[in-house]
């Protein structure tokens, strides 16, 4: 099976926005790919005008359906009440660079304090919506969950996609909409409080009880979640230390990020898919024993993931558009 990776689509409603989706999708029609995976981001700011330009793209290169799509949602899917404030023009370049985001926080400030568990509930049930017919067939193994995930997901007998949601972290602002406090947030910038909503988590318990499932036994696995799995000391290299604190997988004490890798590792994960910062990237996690891929950097770099499947062997390499 050839299944293609990419991510962050950011799909922002507009003409631009269209054309840019439209062409990468294209692409990847065009190099014959059974299947195509998204991890994450496939909004700017999960609006309807957003998931209709996505939907309109996918149906026309017939990318739709459960044999054809796996979705997982992202950051900016989810916490609308943030990031449909935002641009692609504006965020995170402006986010770095202070000036107009003061008076747009100061817009969205009241929203994000009185955010709760059950407005990321409704804004992941509306996602899972958008893209029913592509979690047809899916199973969730713990209950109780946000839109059911962890969820499995059998591509053929022996090929399994674990679909993980990295986003469930639910914002703690603890200041009133002034902007004096505002700008205290952003001076602050205190990861415990995902006050970006950039940061993310998975409950290891979770995880471990989707690996511990009997059906994954002798299964080639690929895992999907949006949060990057770089260490924090890479990203701030690479990137930046502002990245490091606030855009990754637990924060700044990297529990989470170490304990997932870990598991992959334990579990003989063949592989993991992710997105969220935007570069198309291949590294290795845990001494070297689970490969990665970063699938979010098409739109800058114009590449994407091709992964071969094929007897239980996985090869990956990057394509061009």
């Amino acid at each position: 099976m050839r299944i293609a990776h990419l991510s962050d689509l950011h799909a922002e409603g507009t003409n631009a926005s269209h054309r840019a989706v439209r062409n990468v999708v294209e692409s990847i029609a065009d190099s014959s790919v059974d299947h195509l995976i998204i991890t994450g981001d496939l909004t700017n700011g999960g609006r309807d005008e957003e998931y209709e330009e996505v939907i309109d793209v996918l149906k026309a290169f017939k990318y739709i359906d459960a044999a054809r799509l796996t979705v997982v949602p992202g950051n900016h899917d989810l916490f609308n009440c943030v990031f449909r404030y935002f641009s692609q023009d504006d965020w995170p370049p402006e986010l770095l660079q202070g000036g107009k985001l003061l008076s747009k926080m100061y817009r969205v400030i009241t929203e994000l304090r009185d955010f709760q568990d059950s407005d990321y509930r409704d804004a992941i049930e509306t996602f899972n919506d958008v893209f029913r017919k592509s979690l047809r067939g899916t199973i969730s193994v713990v209950n109780g969950n946000p839109g059911g995930y962890p969820r499995l997901k059998f591509l053929s007998r022996n090929l399994v996609l674990v679909l993980l949601d990295s986003n469930y972290w639910i914002p703690t602002v603890y200041f009133s909409p002034s902007l004096e406090n505002v700008s205290r947030i952003l001076r602050t910038m205190n990861p415990g409080g995902n006050v970006l909503c950039c940061n993310g988590w998975l409950e290891g318990n979770d995880v471990l009880t989707v690996f511990d499932s009997p059906k994954l036994k002798s299964k080639t696995i690929i895992v999907l979640l949006h949060h990057y799995l770089y260490s924090q000391a890479t990203v701030a290299k690479h990137w930046s230390y502002f990245h490091a604190q606030n855009f990754g997988l637990g924060s700044e004490d990297e529990y989470c990020r170490d304990e997932l890798c870990s598991l992959l590792s334990r579990y003989r994960v063949d592989l993991a898919l992710h997105g969220h910062l935007h570069t198309t990237d291949s590294y290795h996690v845990h001494h070297g024993r689970v490969k990665v891929l970063n699938g979010g950097g098409w739109r800058s770099v114009r590449k994407w993931n091709m992964i071969d499947t094929e007897n239980g062997r996985v090869r990956t390499r990057v394509n061009s558009w």
